[in-house]
């Protein structure tokens, strides 16, 4: 299945780290502090996609779209003051499905629909910045997933070929996106169901990273 593949492109967000159950909670947080009810349901859409999906998401529960900075601010100071204290959670087999890759001479892409400056601090604090000095990030494109706009761009940026490279992705976003792309995509879920996508670039579908480690050995 994964023969002849040398290049690995990683989503970030509830592929590598546990952000995504994480941002829903600072989501929450920041709505009560505003007394806005919330709508997890609306959230969990916008997961695999960039700020412009979150902004879409709060005008559609609040009717107004100019509270997007304000409370996409909120967030982010209420995530960054957690994590101060709270190390960012790792997924199962993160460390070593990269160490893996790392020591047998992969190309790691990281290919993150999050802006750059919270990509470079979410893997700090999750001691996963020492795999990656190569990323294509959220504000380096103009279109988000499920457009493949963001994988194209690092197979022409780092000279990769799309024959030899393949994508580890946990949302539906970011799997219709690779499927966009004609590149092989392995999906581990996270919060959202991925189970009946059939895309044909969809090779399969596994419980976590260390099953797809399984896969390599």
């Amino acid at each position: 299945m994964l023969e002849n593949k040398k290049n690995v492109l990683f989503d970030m967000d509830g592929l590598l780290i546990d952000s995504e159950a994480l941002g829903i909670k600072m989501w929450e947080k920041v709505f009560a502090k505003h007394n806005e009810p919330f709508n997890p349901e609306a959230a969990y859409k916008t997961i695999g996609s960039n700020g412009l999906a979150a902004q879409e998401m709060l005008e559609k529960i609040t009717g107004n779209r100019y509270y997007f900075t304000r409370f996409r601010d909120d967030k982010i100071k209420e995530t960054r003051k957690y994590l101060e204290t709270n190390p960012m959670p790792v997924k199962k087999g993160a460390h070593e499905l990269l160490t893996y890759l790392k020591d047998n001479g992969y190309t790691l892409v990281l290919t993150s629909s999050t802006f750059e400056p919270d990509v470079l601090f979410s893997l700090k604090s999750a001691g996963l910045d020492k795999y990656f000095d190569k990323f294509v990030c959220g504000d380096h494109v103009t279109r988000a997933k499920p457009n493949p706009e963001i994988f194209n761009k690092a197979i022409e940026l780092y000279n990769l070929k799309k024959e030899e490279t393949f994508i580890l992705e946990d949302s539906r976003n970011g799997i219709i996106a690779a499927d966009a792309a004609g590149i092989d995509v392995i999906g581990i879920p996270d919060l959202v169901d991925i189970s009946d996508m059939t895309q044909s670039h969809l090779l399969c579908i596994k419980e976590n990273l260390l099953k797809v480690l399984e896969l390599l050995k």
